[in-house]
């Protein structure tokens, strides 16, 4: 073959509708593998990002609850309250009143029962009244007249008790 038909030849095949449409099919399958990788990679970071922005949401929200309580418990209020609860102590001109619901009817009611806290206990930390034990469970109000003073632990004992039950 002569020059010329091995060129037409090439030509032929290059420049024929069949050819041209496979490598146009091959081009693009060539081409659409890395459009789609990427498409996957960055549907899969928008997943991810928002996923991100609720646990921030969740976080902050949980921050924001656990700042009303800080402010809460650093409050005079929650002071208060917790005087009031735990200690039995109450304003000047308040009176407290202590309603009886165990049933014990041997108990005066009012204000009389529980003037101040320190009705509650003399200086020697004993009880003065029963009412007492009964409402507000202080082990140390639970000891009877009797009842030895505790004894000091050095801390070095302590950790003996606590680690070797002695």
């Amino acid at each position: 073959m002569s020059y010329g038909k091995k060129r037409n030849l090439i030509a032929y095949i290059l420049f024929n509708p069949g050819t041209l449409a496979f490598l146009g099919v091959a081009i693009i399958v060539l081409i659409s593998f890395p459009i789609a990788k990427n498409v996957s990679q960055r549907h899969n970071i928008n997943k991810e990002v928002k996923e991100l922005e609720n646990e921030i949401k969740l976080i902050e929200d949980k921050n924001a609850q656990l700042q009303k309580l800080i402010d809460y418990l650093s409050s005079e209020q929650y002071v208060e309250e917790q005087a009031r609860l735990n200690f039995g102590l109450k304003k000047e001109g308040e009176e407290t009143v202590v309603v009886n619901i165990g049933g014990d009817s041997s108990a005066p009611v009012g204000a009389e029962r529980l003037e101040n806290a320190e009705e509650l206990s003399s200086p020697s930390g004993k009880a003065k009244s029963g009412l007492a034990k009964s409402i507000y469970n202080i082990p140390a109000l639970e000891k009877s007249d009797k009842a030895e003073p505790r004894k000091k632990i050095g801390n070095p004992e302590r950790w003996w008790k606590y680690f070797f039950g002695g």
